[in-house]
């Protein structure tokens, strides 16, 4: 059994054997018989085996194939499959491949085929390599981010523009580079600007006191001391002698530029030859008073004013003051009047000194009063002298009854308490009765001249009405009948009549008050005493009350009125003066009013490059029409100047418009909006107002000093556009039609007059509205800051529709066959010209300025 086991063994591998060696072999067992077959290429062998124990068939045949294919990423097995001979294999998801510094990579593709596996295979990812790119961000100093540059590695960006580093009021910065290099990008990268921090130096100016001679300017680092130059020396004038005091303002801690002004301590230096009449002649011919006390108040206040020590010196600084005043009306001409404007500040008069003395005139007390005309004077003086007389008569009047107040309650304290109460009720009813008795009487003695004796019936009527508790029906019937009468035939004295009505009425009540408490304590002499002593103090208020009302009540009243009037007057001086007196800008203020001198200097003294001759005419021209608000002649102007003068003029007059609002400087202009700020609050707290109303002021006339400041610059805007927009056609024929004016008809005057204004309104940018508006409110807030806005819009709205007829008609005029106007459109035209146009202003500027 044994032996057969290995004999059917070693067949079976013999058969394995010749199938690895292209031969196959089958084997059949049937039964107990096993046949076995060998077959070669070509031939075949049969091998006959016979088994006794079972029917098995083997039959030899080639079994699936399977070969392995490995899948390799980056020298990593990521997949192993066993793949049938002849099949493809089913490639994995490649792995990603990690970037280097330089290079990003994504799968492009297996290096093998695999659709068609014959044998075992490796089969590895190939990657596709793409160059890196980082960002390069650029930083100014304080981390804001100026650019940002997506830069290719191995490559270098390219920096932006140099940033800007804004200084401060210590230091100045210059660009130093940037703080890494990138010329050669291996990564991102974050580019610093750096800079260089430099020390500010500023320049300390020292000037001499009239602030305009330059002594030594010295370049001195931010938080050092500047070194001073030496001391100046000022030579004397005719008035004063000069040591040198010190250097006004600080310089001993520099943050910014700064001017420092040298001060002296003056001595005056009488000439010797003054006379205290020179003064008093000089007042009187400068303010135009006579009177002697008028003057010499005039000469005190103008020492206090100018803060000097002697009247000597306040005479020669007043006199100075006078003689350039006097100057700027007495020049010829243009050169005069430039001339005489840059010599004002004369000797020892300064710029600066003229503000100090403004600003002391408005802090002064008496300030109202320095140049008062002697009639005015006098008047404010027999206002004050009377009042304070009547002032002092009333106050007696009522010390007098506090007295008898006073005398009456000592008489009461010792009386009986049992008595005092009724006491002071007699007193009481007995003295209210006699006051309303008086005042009874005293208006009826104004209304007893009344027509038929009006008065008396009137006086009666009245009584018996009240009186109606003591008398008949019938007869109380009458007297209302009698007043009735009285009303309806005297109605304008109605007023009158009521206000004597509720006299007599007081004074009734007060007559059966007073018999009342009389016929209670009458009969009873305990009560004797009580109605002599009351008796007794009410004619000391009687006496006092008849001197108060005969001799003091209206003239005090009047008086009252008065110098209520003079207070009303006088409260703008008043609050002003109050406000310079105690504000805490008035630094602000001088450095405003400066400016706007230097301001008004530049206007004159700029060389505008302009051909000034046309100006100059034009001053040549309100020399001989000194009083502005009277109507300017224009036949006169261009009687005066040549055309190509009148063209010089209007340009002239805009390059001074132009150069008005050139020569402030922002940071002025933030100046002059503080000041008027300032001055604005400043005015309002000077008022015994509440919170609330305060602040309404101070919005009220910050917005009407902002809008008077704005329509100024609008007049001046289109006023300049309307000038810029004129030919020197257009000035030709206006000069034309002046010339020939007179020997025209009215017909053929107002044609020619409605072409030239339709010529030059048909090209100019003037706008006549706007300038109209702001024109009208600057014409009449001149006059009175409470300008009623709403007449204004009313008028406004008037003239503009005018004027809007106005240019129709010329137009009409002015593009129409002569033959073919009729003479109401030629009227029309006048009507429009002579009686609206001008008239109707000139008749709304008297109405305004009058309400």
């Amino acid at each position: 059994m044994k032996r057969r086991f290995i004999l059917m063994m070693i067949v079976l591998f013999t058969g394995i054997l010749l199938v690895g060696c292209d031969q196959k072999l089958t084997i059949t067992t049937t039964g107990q018989t096993t046949t076995a077959e060998n077959t070669t290429q070509g031939n075949s062998t049969t091998i006959a085996i016979t088994q006794t124990t079972t029917n098995t068939t083997f039959q030899q045949s080639t079994d699936p194939v399977y070969y392995t294919v490995t899948f390799v990423c980056e020298d990593a097995t990521v997949s192993t499959q066993s793949v049938l001979e002849g099949e493809a294999a089913v490639a994995p998801i490649p792995t990603e491949k990690s970037s280097t510094a330089q290079y990003d990579y994504t799968f492009g593709h297996w290096d093998t085929d695999f659709t068609n596996v014959t044998g075992n295979l490796t089969v590895t990812a190939v990657y596709d390599a793409s160059l890196r790119y980082y960002d390069v961000d650029f930083y100014n100093y304080d981390g804001t981010l100026i650019d940002s540059q997506s830069i290719a590695y191995g490559s270098g960006a390219t920096a932006p523009d140099v940033p800007d580093r804004v200084g401060d009021v210590q230091y100045s910065y210059t660009f130093d580079g940037w703080d890494v290099d990138f010329s050669n990008i291996t990564g991102p990268l974050d580019v610093t600007a750096t800079f260089l921090q430099t020390i500010n130096e500023y320049t300390v100016s020292f000037y001499d006191y009239d602030g305009v001679t330059l002594i030594e300017a010295v370049s001195t680092p931010y938080g050092s001391s500047a070194t001073p130059p030496d001391d100046p020396t000022r030579a004397s004038d005719e008035v004063y002698s000069y040591e040198f005091d010190e250097w006004q303002g600080d310089f001993s801690n520099i943050t910014g530029d700064i001017i420092i002004i040298a001060t002296y301590n003056k001595t005056y230096t009488t000439t010797g030859d003054y006379e205290h009449q020179l003064f008093v002649d000089l007042v009187a011919q400068t303010f135009d008073i006579e009177g002697t006390d008028n003057i010499e108040e005039n000469i005190v206040y103008l020492q206090d004013i100018f803060e000097t020590e002697t009247e000597e010196e306040a005479y020669r600084i007043f006199n100075v003051l006078t003689a350039q005043y006097r100057e700027l009306f007495e020049f010829e001409n243009y050169s005069e009047f430039v001339y005489i404007f840059s010599s004002l500040e004369s000797g020892f008069v300064t710029q600066d000194q003229l503000i100090t003395y403004l600003f002391n005139y408005l802090s002064y007390g008496n300030n109202f009063y320095v140049g008062l005309s002697d009639l005015q004077r006098d008047w404010y003086l027999e206002v004050q002298t009377e009042y304070d007389y009547y002032l002092a008569e009333a106050t007696s009047y009522f010390e007098t009854m506090d007295q008898a107040e006073v005398d009456w309650a000592t008489y009461l304290s010792a009386l009986d308490p049992a008595l005092q109460e009724n006491a002071s009720t007699y007193f009481e009813a007995y003295l209210n009765y006699n006051l309303t008795e008086k005042i009874k009487f005293s208006y009826f003695d104004s209304i007893r001249d009344w027509p038929d004796r009006a008065a008396y019936d009137l006086n009666d009527a009245i009584w018996m009405i009240l009186d109606k508790d003591n008398i008949d029906q019938v007869t109380y019937d009458y007297y209302v009948y009698r007043y009735n009468s009285i009303c309806t035939t005297y109605p304008g004295y109605q007023d009158e009549i009521d206000e004597y009505y509720q006299i007599m009425t007081d004074y009734y009540n007060a007559v059966q008050a007073n018999n009342a408490i009389d016929a209670l304590i009458g009969s009873d002499s305990l009560y004797e005493d009580i109605i002599t002593q009351a008796k007794l103090n009410v004619n000391q208020y009687m006496v006092a009350f008849g001197n108060y009302d005969a001799l003091v009540r209206e003239d005090f009243e009047y008086w009252e009125r008065q110098l209520n009037g003079m207070e009303t007057f006088m409260a703008p001086y008043d609050a002003l003066r109050a406000m310079f007196t105690n504000t805490e800008n008035r630094g602000l203020y001088e450095v405003a009013l400066n400016i706007l001198i230097d301001d008004i200097q530049n206007m004159v003294m700029t060389d505008t490059g302009e051909n000034t001759t046309g100006l100059s005419t034009l001053v040549t021209y309100i020399v001989g029409h000194t009083n502005m608000y009277n109507e300017i002649d224009l036949s006169d102007l261009f009687s005066v100047i040549t055309d190509q003068g009148l063209v010089d003029t209007l340009q002239a007059i805009s390059a001074m418009i132009n150069l008005r609002y050139g020569t402030i400087t922002t940071e002025e202009w933030i100046v002059l909006d503080d000041a008027l700020n300032a001055l604005v609050q400043d005015y309002v707290n000077v008022w015994d107002l509440t919170e609330t109303e305060k602040a309404e002021m101070q919005i009220e006339y910050l917005s009407i000093a902002n809008q008077y400041v704005s329509d100024l610059e609008i007049m001046f805007t289109q006023f300049d556009s309307f000038i810029s927009s004129i030919s020197l056609d257009e000035v030709q024929a206006l000069e034309n039609f002046l010339s020939v004016r007179e020997a025209l008809t009215t017909n053929e005057e107002m044609i020619e007059l409605a072409k030239i204004v339709d010529d030059i309104m048909s090209d100019t940018t003037f706008d006549y509205e706007t300038f109209l508006h702001s024109y009208l409110f600057v014409n009449f807030f001149q006059v009175d800051v409470h300008v009623e806005f709403e007449e204004v819009a009313t008028i406004e709205a008037n003239l503009l529709a005018d004027i809007e007829t106005f240019l129709a008609n010329a137009h009409i005029l002015a593009t129409t066959d002569p033959a073919s106007i009729t003479q109401d459109q030629i009227d029309e035209f006048y009507d429009l010209w002579i009686n609206v146009l001008y008239y109707s202003h000139s008749s709304y500027s008297i109405y305004l300025n009058y309400q």
